[in-house]
């Protein structure tokens, strides 16, 4: 349990006597002062006195995290920020009153409840009485926290992966695949392997100016082409369309928890428990962790589940312009004969070729069908499409 308060100014005045009792306690802030009006200013302590001062390029802000970080390092445990998920994509949940950013994800194997006791004061005892009367008399109140065991930080290539982000590409998963399982494991490699294409062929995307020699995660240019690949739609448009009136349902409504249209702003947050009611989303979670962990080692054709997919498409592919003209897709992807005759509709047909395999610059690499029986089709690039690209 925790009391979180937060102000621009923050008065507490405070007409006898206050005491202030803690296992830790920190105070950070560009100016303190300690003024004893009346008697002695006294300091206590079972051990030193410390004080310290930054000097050089420590600050005294960098002091207090170097102690923080000493004290996690020197404890058994010590409770971290972080949004919490099992290697299953159970989410446990979230903690934000410790050490780290609350975004963070962790994952782990389960979580216990650890119980600290801390005496109470004598002189507190009948303010107690007022305050909990239904509180039995104990001689230790239970307070705690939860431990999450054999935790392992989220990270890709040593950046901190954000629950948003994670959460952006577990949505995409659920909800551009017909619930079709092997499509939900599938996809959310094949955005990581789009992402590291535009880094290996120094394709922009609009983002040159961020993109560096080796490969990196930072900046937040993953969430950019995570928006790049649900046609450069932000969070909002993605669930309700850039009207109002359209968007992805299952992503609005089963994954993100909105029954109505009326959101000023995604709150990823919003439906963490409920989520984990539902398979499919745990699938999607877990894919998604499965894949990132995959990167963070280092690419591997032989791992990569996704053989490779850089994008995937519906039968919207197969929907002809009324000018007739050929779409991008229909002129430069080439679809194998393994898999045309499960890409198809009977509304639309069944795909056809406009170009030999060596001619393409995209080829697909695998096709699923969705609960409804559509097709969702993967493809990777060519030989002609990275000299090309």
């Amino acid at each position: 349990m925790a009391i979180i308060k937060r102000a621009k100014n923050l008065i507490v005045n405070i007409k006898n006597e206050y005491r202030h009792f803690s296992g830790s306690y920190e105070c950070v802030s560009d100016e303190v002062q300690i003024i004893a009006t009346e008697g002695n200013l006294t300091l206590t302590s079972a051990k030193k006195i410390a004080a310290k001062k930054g000097s050089d390029n420590t600050t005294a802000k960098s002091v207090v995290e170097q102690d923080k970080k000493q004290r996690r390092i020197s404890s058994n445990y010590q409770p971290v920020n972080g949004c919490f998920y099992t290697p299953d994509g159970t989410f446990l949940g979230k903690e934000y009153t410790y050490i780290g950013d609350p975004n963070d994800v962790y994952i782990c194997t389960g979580k216990e409840f650890i119980k600290v006791l801390l005496p109470i004061d004598p002189l507190w005892e009948e303010e107690r009485k007022h305050t909990f009367p239904d509180l039995e008399k104990k001689e230790n109140v239970p307070e705690g926290y939860f431990k999450y065991k054999d935790l392992k930080k989220l990270t890709i290539k040593g950046v901190d992966i954000k629950n948003d982000t994670l959460l952006r590409i577990a949505g995409l998963a659920f909800s551009e695949t017909g619930l079709a399982d092997e499509a939900i494991r599938i996809l959310p490699y094949t955005i990581l392997n789009h992402y590291k294409q535009l880094f290996d062929t120094k394709r922009t995307i609009k983002i040159k100016k961020e993109i560096t020699k080796d490969l990196t995660w930072r900046n937040g240019i993953l969430d950019k082409v995570i928006i790049k690949m649900r046609n450069n739609l932000s969070d909002i448009e993605y669930a309700i369309g850039k009207d109002g009136k359209g968007g992805n349902n299952a992503f609005r409504i089963t994954f993100l928890g909105y029954t109505d249209r009326n959101i000023t702003k995604i709150d990823f947050e919003k439906n963490a428990f409920k989520r984990n009611e539902n398979d499919k989303i745990r699938l999607a979670v877990k894919s998604t962790i499965d894949a990132l962990n995959y990167f963070d080692k280092g690419s591997n054709e032989k791992e990569d589940i996704s053989k490779r997919a850089i994008g995937w498409h519906g039968i919207d592919i197969l929907i002809k312009r009324k000018d007739g003209k050929l779409t991008l897709f229909q002129e430069k992807l080439f679809i194998e004969d393994k898999h045309i005759d499960n890409f198809s509709h009977p509304k639309y047909g069944k795909w056809k070729n406009n170009k030999t395999l060596d001619k393409s610059i995209f080829v697909s690499v695998s096709v699923h069908k969705t609960e409804k029986g559509l097709p969702t089709l993967f493809y990777k690039t060519t030989e002609l499409g990275y000299k090309e690209l």
